[in-house]
């Protein structure tokens, strides 16, 4: 049977927490920016839009906190593996659809970025880090020297995250200025 080592655990709950917890503010500041996202893509009724604005990022920011409660975290990761399916999927229907060119809504007024496949693939290594805290633990019991691993290793992964996402969201301008 597969498990999960706590220090692993920890580190992929850190990141996910810090990732999913700063696009949930970052919606919440500008709801109706946020709003008009979800209206860009095309995939509801009007009447739902709205609600769905104000939902989404609260049920954003549980998972992200649930992430860092044990008794819950299961459910949180699961809760994430949800939201992102639904995320990817609305991303991959507007892509078959050709409309690239609307704000992905991610991380609000922070980062606007265009479809693109990129933005699957970010997806699906996000599903791919929340999966494995559904697994049982194997056991172990984190030790002094585990803290410090699992604190600078979810910097770490928070950073690089960042840094592909800005190098995803920035592509289409670089690419502009190459023109020239």
């Amino acid at each position: 049977m597969l498990e999960i080592d706590p220090a692993i655990r920890d580190l992929l709950a850190g990141s996910l927490a810090l990732i999913f917890g700063a696009s949930s503010v970052m919606k919440i500041r500008d709801l109706e920016m946020f709003e008009g996202s979800i209206a860009n893509y095309q995939l509801l009724p009007a009447s739902i839009e709205q609600p769905l604005a104000y939902l989404l990022p609260i049920l954003e920011f549980a998972c992200a906190a649930g992430l860092m409660i044990s008794k819950v975290r299961a459910a949180a990761a699961l809760g994430l593996l949800i939201l992102l399916l639904l995320f990817t999927g609305a991303i991959g229907i507007n892509l078959m659809r050709g409309r690239v060119n609307i704000d992905c809504g991610c991380f609000g007024p922070l980062l606007r970025q265009a479809l693109s496949g990129w933005l699957l693939l970010r997806n699906i290594f996000l599903m791919i880090l929340a999966a494995p805290m559904l697994l049982p633990e194997n056991g172990r019991v984190i030790e002094a020297l585990d803290l410090p691993t699992i604190v600078l290793g979810a910097a770490t992964m928070v950073t690089l995250y960042a840094s592909a996402n800005f190098a995803i969201g920035n592509a289409p301008k670089t690419r502009a200025l190459e023109m020239f």
